[in-house]
């Protein structure tokens, strides 16, 4: 009798063991791949998907030719979804300022068209990404605007 709850014991612990084994296997699965799915790497995705959606900050900004971008802290653009651009500026001597303009991207030409309205006039701008950066550059009286932004 003895004999028979030994081996029964022992079959128990043997089977124990193995369900114990297989489910710190599993484990050990899970750990190594779950983190794939973590926000991070979804991000990632959308880089993939819409690789221009981004924040760009100003890198040179030049009225004729005058440095215009050392009278800034900052000037941003923030392509925020696909067709939501927000612009913001923060003036050394002022307080932050950003809107809101729509626009649009053309993945044959990499050119992003927005519709811009400052103090009740419309502009629509059009611009090439390049290497993550793109400039814009207009004539403005008889000196050159000339600005660059560069994706974060």
């Amino acid at each position: 009798m003895r004999a028979v709850i030994f081996l029964l014991s022992a079959h128990s612990l043997l089977y124990m063991k193995r369900k114990l084994t297989a489910i710190i296997a599993v484990m050990i699965i899970c750990m190594l791949f779950l983190p794939a799915c973590d926000a991070v790497k979804q991000s990632s995705v959308k880089a993939l998907t819409r690789p221009y959606i981004a924040q760009y900050e100003c890198v040179q900004a030049k009225l004729g030719e005058e440095d215009i971008l050392e009278k800034f802290d900052y000037i941003r653009i923030t392509l925020a979804d696909k067709d939501t651009m927000i612009i913001a500026y923060k003036p050394k001597k002022g307080e932050k300022k950003q809107f809101k303009c729509n626009y649009t991207f053309d993945w044959e030409t990499k050119e992003i068209t927005a519709d811009i309205s400052i103090f009740g006039c419309k502009v629509k701008e059009k611009t090439t990404v390049q290497n993550g950066s793109f400039s814009v550059v207009k004539q403005i009286g008889n000196k050159t605007f000339a600005i660059t932004f560069k994706a974060q």
